[in-house]
């Protein structure tokens, strides 16, 4: 009975009941999709995680977080990509915090805290192309092994 309830703690989504991010439950082809916008320095993007729940919870709906993180992912792509490098990173580092550390499946060798804190070391050596091209590859990485560890699929709406 233990490791069922073990088990069931790791196949569900953190909540974030408390202080949930801003995310919207949307039915979209025959299913639930939760979509959750993110804004910084004049980018906006939306993440989408696509849930398998028949009747989620509206209120607090599973993946919320997810949804979030991919679309800071998405704003940190375009900021990079327009040569705003410190909002990139600014953007990615809001990402990993959304996403929280309940991602990776059980046993999983995970390297992604040591690139971070690398990461990390670049921006105060100054070098804040590199450290933000590291931690939006972390957040990209930790949101696939979230796409594993629940099964589920992410994606972005620009």
């Amino acid at each position: 009975m233990i490791a069922f309830l073990a088990l069931g703690s790791l196949l569900m989504p953190p909540s974030f009941a408390d202080d949930p991010p801003a995310a919207e439950l949307v039915a979209r082809d025959g299913g639930w999709v939760v979509e959750a916008q993110r804004s910084l320095g004049g980018v906006t993007a939306v993440g989408r995680a696509a849930l398998h729940e028949a009747d989620p919870d509206a209120g607090d709906p599973p993946h919320q977080h997810a949804a979030g993180a991919r679309a800071w992912l998405s704003v940190g792509r375009k900021l990079m990509d327009g040569g705003e490098a410190a909002q990139a990173l600014e953007a990615a580092d809001a990402g990993l915090e959304e996403l929280g550390d309940e991602y990776a499946p059980p046993a999983t060798a995970d390297s992604t805290t040591l690139k971070i804190y690398a990461a990390k070391d670049m921006a105060r050596s100054g070098r804040i192309e590199d450290a933000a091209a590291t931690t939006l590859g972390m957040l990209e990485e930790r949101l696939n092994l979230y796409q594993q560890r629940y099964a589920i699929a992410l994606s972005s709406g620009d």
